[in-house]
C-alpha cells in the first residue's frame, strides 16, 4: 500500500521547511535509511530519510518551494501502483497550507503511539542509562519492536545507548527518524558539557575585609556629596578626531629635531591638547568655570584645571594653577610632573585642591563614551572617550575611513543651564576639529 512522506519536524521552532533538492528522483528504488531530499530549516538545511522500501512514485514539491511541518512531500508503494489524489493548496508564493488526509495505522499500533506520548511531559524526554540511570533493559523486546522508528534511527539509538521508548517521533505518525535520536543526543552531550563546566570552579583572590585609606574615605564623601547635593545633566558630543591626532604628530616630530637636554625635551599627548582646548573654549561659555557656595556662585576670572589621575588607592586630581596663562608647552610639562608626583605620592595639599573646572579621560583604556562625577565645588567635569576608526561624511558628502572621538560633558543644573553648556561643547568640538586655533 503506497505511503506518503510528509514534511517533519526538523528543529523545535520550525514551522515548514523549503526545499533544497530531491536526492530521489519519482521512479527510484528507494529503501529504508536512504536520505531523500535536503530541506532548509530555520536553523539549518537538514536531510530528510526514507523508512520504508518501494517506488518513489509522486513528488509534490519541487525546488525551492516551502512545506508546511506535516505537509505532503512524496509518496512511496509498489511499482505500478495507483495513488489517491492529494490536493496541495498554496498561498504567499509556494507556501503550502494543507494536506489531504492520510491513511491510518493499525488500531493496535495507534494505541501505542497514544501510549508512548502520554507518558512524556516534554516534547522531547530522553532516556539516557550514562545520565538518566535508567536501565533500558527493562523495556522489553516487545515494545521496541512496535515502537515506529527508522532502521537508521534504530543503529543510532542501539549504538548511543539512547532509549527509542523515551523519545517521541517527527515523523508521520510519530515515527522516529534519525533526527529525533541525533537531537535527543545533542541534548544529552550539553547537559554533560553544561556538568562538566560547572566543575571548572576557579577563585580571583581570597575573600578578605579591608580598611579603607583616607585617600577612598575622602573620594567616597565627595562623590557621594556631589551626587546627592549637584543635580547633574549629561551632554555629549562627537568629533572627528583626525586633524587633532595629526596635529599631535607633526608637532613631536617637529620637537623631536630640536637639540635640547634629555630633562628638557617635549611629548605632546592628546590629553594634553585637550586640556588647552577645554582652557580655550570656556571663553565662549565662561560661566561654566564657577564654583557652587551654597548661597551664592562664584565665577572664577582663573582657570585652575583638574584632571583626573588613576592610582592603586583611588582617583586623584591634580590641579594646573592659572592655565589659562600657559601655552600647550607648559601644560603639557606640568601635568607629567603632577602625575609622576602623584604616584610618588608627592603632592601637596594646594596641588590637589581649589580647582574651578575639572577633566577625565578613561579613553587610554578604550572606553568610547562616559560621564564623570561632578568634581565639587566645580560645577562641571568633561569627559573623553576614545579616539576609534569609524566611516564619516567628509566635506564632498562622501563616505570615508575617519577618527571619532566622543566627549562628554557633567554639569550642576544650579549654575549651568543647558543652553550654556551646548555653547561651551560646541566651542571646544570647533577647537579639536581645527587644531590651528589652539594658537589663538
Amino acid at each position: 500500500m503506497a505511503e506518503i512522506i510528509d514534511m517533519p519536524k526538523l528543529s523545535d521552532t520550525m514551522m515548514f521547511g523549503t526545499l533544497v533538492c530531491w536526492m530521489k528522483k519519482e521512479g527510484d528504488l528507494v529503501k529504508s535509511g536512504d536520505i531523500l531530499a535536503e530541506v532548509e530549516t530555520d536553523k539549518a538545511t537538514m536531510e530528510v530519510e526514507n523508512f520504508i522500501d518501494g517506488v518513489l512514485l509522486k513528488q509534490y514539491v519541487s525546488d525551492g518551494e516551502k512545506i508546511p511541518v506535516g505537509g505532503p512531500m512524496c509518496v512511496i508503494g509498489k511499482a505500478g501502483e495507483k495513488i489517491n489524489k492529494i490536493k496541495i493548496e498554496k498561498e504567499d508564493n509556494n507556501v503550502l497550507l494543507q494536506k489531504k488526509s492520510q491513511q491510518s495505522f493499525l488500531k493496535e499500533e495507534e494505541k501505542l503511539q497514544q501510549n508512548i506520548e502520554n507518558s512524556q511531559n516534554q516534547i522531547f524526554e530522553i532516556a539516557n542509562p550514562k545520565l538518566n540511570s535508567i536501565n533500558t533493559s527493562i523495556v522489553s523486546n516487545l515494545e521496541v519492536k512496535n515502537i515506529k522508528a527508522s532502521p537508521l534511527a534504530k543503529k543510532i539509538a542501539k549504538k548511543e545507548n539512547i532509549s527509542l521508548s523515551q523519545l517521541k517521533g517527527t515523523g508521520p505518525n510519530g515515527r522516529i527518524l534519525k533526527v529525533d535520536v541525533l537531537k535527543a543526543l545533542n541534548i544529552e552531550n550539553n547537559k554533560s558539557n553544561f556538568k562538566s563546566t560547572q566543575s571548572l570552579k576557579f577563585s580571583i583572590g581570597p575573600t578578605k575585609l579591608v580598611q579603607i585609606s583616607s585617600m577612598r574615605a575622602a573620594i567616597a564623601n565627595k562623590l557621594i556629596q556631589s551626587k546627592n547635593e549637584s543635580p547633574h545633566f549629561y551632554l555629549e558630543a562627537e568629533i572627528n578626531a583626525q586633524s587633532l591626532i595629526e596635529t599631535r604628530k607633526a608637532l613631536n616630530e617637529e620637537y623631536s629635531t630640536f637639540t635640547v637636554e634629555k630633562e628638557n625635551d617635549v611629548k605632546f599627548t592628546i590629553n594634553d591638547l585637550i586640556m588647552v582646548a577645554a582652557v580655550k573654549a570656556l571663553k565662549k561659555a565662561p560661566t561654566i568655570n564657577a564654583r557652587w557656595k551654597k548661597d551664592a556662585i562664584q565665577y572664577c576670572g582663573e582657570v585652575h584645571l583638574a584632571f583626573g589621575v588613576a592610582l592603586k588607592e583611588g582617583l586623584i586630581t591634580p590641579v594646573i594653577r592659572n592655565a589659562n596663562s600657559k601655552d600647550l608647552t607648559t601644560i603639557s610639562k606640568e601635568a607629567k610632573s603632577l602625575i609622576k608626583r602623584a604616584h610618588l605620592k608627592e603632592l601637596k595639599f594646594e596641588e590637589i585642591s581649589n580647582s574651578t573646572f575639572t577633566i577625565t579621560n578613561l579613553g587610554m583604556y578604550g572606553i568610547n563614551s562616559f560621564y564623570g562625577i561632578i568634581n565639587p565645588p566645580n560645577a562641571a567635569i568633561l569627559s573623553i572617550g576614545a579616539a576609534i576608526k569609524k566611516p564619516i561624511i567628509d566635506s564632498n558628502n562622501k563616505i570615508v575611513p575617519g577618527i571619532c572621538m566622543s566627549i562628554g560633558i557633567s554639569c550642576d543644573h544650579r549654575v549651568v543651564d543647558g543652553a550654556i553648556a551646548a555653547t561651551y561643547m560646541a566651542a571646544i568640538k570647533k577647537i579639536l576639529e581645527n587644531p590651528s586655533l589652539l594658537l589663538i
